[in-house]
């Protein structure tokens, strides 16, 4: 799974026009970021629901957004 997981989240927000995170999403973005690398987190699966949790993304991002965001997280 890629490493560069706030890299993604951030330029998957821009492609799909979503609401940018609060700092405190950010932050818990980070802190998932910092759990991969310790691995934590070790399915891009778990990393996608952390995203999903923050505003109301679970209910914007269809089942092809978590595809697409789980290539790009599987990809590196």
């Amino acid at each position: 799974m890629n490493r560069h997981f706030v890299d993604i989240i951030k330029q998957f927000i821009r492609e799909k026009g979503l609401q940018d995170l609060s700092s405190d999403g950010w932050s818990r973005m980070r802190q998932a970021e910092k759990d991969i690398n310790s691995g934590k987190i070790n399915s891009s699966d778990a990393a996608i629901e952390e995203f999903l949790k923050e505003r109301d993304f679970q209910i914007k991002v269809d089942r092809h957004g978590k595809e697409d965001l789980k290539k790009k997280l599987d990809r590196n």
